[in-house]
């Protein structure tokens, strides 16, 4: 009895310590089902789109999820609405035709993708409006219309769970964050003193100026992910900033 006791304890203490992720694979999978559920409701051809959104969308926290929505449905709706007008405009009822026409409707959106990452859906949405026509009986402009509906009915819906299931605020994970680096901070500072009396490893010195940057760069990240989630409650919640400032000036002294 002892013994399965100890192991109960042990369990429930791993899995409090991956409970953010127990959430987000809890919220992940509602996303999918009811992406899926709605989808067959409204009779879209494409289910899979649908529900690929939602899981796609569905992230760690709500600021991640309304930032991956919003740039997510900005790619889209420029795929869709450029594609559609390619396969409009360029007949390709034969293979060698539909070759032609992925090149033209795929190459731009490419490049786009490359120097604005917002477009990143941009490319594979084309890929779908031009050659879905070719899976189930629809026109090109039908194709285009049914990805910008199915993909927004999987953001609405990724979105929609990150906010009502579960949520995690970034808000959480700043203080989180902000914590490791302090942390960090001080337990290297006995290294760097050290350099007063005697001479420092060059290397383990850049390892720990490293460490510390790279943990400062997520709290900018997270910090970024909390401010947009005010947009998003009706709750006033503390401004990262003064935080985001003062870590700042400690890892430039650190530094």
């Amino acid at each position: 009895m002892i013994r399965i006791a100890e192991a109960w304890r042990a369990l429930r203490m791993r899995v409090r310590g991956h409970s953010a992720e127990l959430r987000l694979g809890l919220r992940v999978s509602t996303a999918a089902v009811l992406s899926f559920a709605l989808s067959h409701w409204l009779n879209l051809p494409l289910s899979l789109w649908t529900v690929l959104t939602a899981v796609i969308l569905t992230q760690m926290n709500v600021g991640r999820s309304l930032k991956a929505t919003l740039d997510y449905l900005v790619g889209t709706l420029g795929g869709a609405v450029y594609s559609g007008i390619v396969a409009v405009l360029i007949p390709h009822q034969s293979e060698p035709a539909l070759l032609a026409v992925l090149a033209v409707g795929i190459a731009p959106l490419a490049m786009l993708a490359a120097v604005d990452s917002r477009f990143s859906a941009a490319p594979f949405t084309a890929v779908l409006v031009l050659l879905a026509p070719t899976i189930v009986d629809v026109g090109p402009l039908q194709s285009a219309a049914y990805r910008v509906i199915e993909v927004a009915l999987g953001a609405v819906t990724g979105l929609a769970v990150s906010l009502l299931v579960l949520p995690a605020r970034a808000q959480g994970l700043v203080l989180e964050t902000a914590g490791r680096m302090l942390q960090l901070m001080a337990r290297s500072l006995p290294n760097l003193f050290n350099g007063f009396t005697q001479e420092l490893d060059a290397p383990g010195i850049r390892r720990i100026h490293e460490s510390i940057g790279r943990t400062f760069a997520q709290l900018d990240t997270v910090a970024a992910e909390a401010q947009r989630e005010h947009v998003t409650t009706l709750v006033a919640a503390p401004d990262a900033g003064p935080l985001l400032r003062r870590c700042c000036g400690c890892g430039t002294i650190s530094s």
